[in-house]
């Protein structure tokens, strides 16, 4: 389990260093990663990282469309990510 904030980073979302030093520390592939997110800025950031992403409609944002709307959603999209 890694928890990464702005904290501790020198430059936050939409800039991929936090995607980056999650990716570091845990030797993954950014082929091999995909990045759930509830802001567009962590879209960005996953695609600045060249990490596959998907935008979530709960937590901090209300997104009209393009987003997940629920958990059962998100597993498909997980799971067709890696088959």
């Amino acid at each position: 389990k890694t928890i990464i904030g702005y904290v501790n980073v020198k430059n936050p979302k939409p800039h991929p260093e936090m995607g980056n030093k999650t990716l570091d520390i845990h030797n993954v592939s950014n082929l091999n990663a995909q990045l759930i997110g509830d802001s567009h800025k962590d879209i960005m950031a996953a695609t600045k990282a060249g990490v596959d992403s998907v935008l979530v409609n709960w937590g901090f944002s209300n997104h009209e469309k393009d987003a997940i709307e629920t958990v059962a959603e998100l597993e498909k999209r997980i799971q067709a990510k890696f088959k």
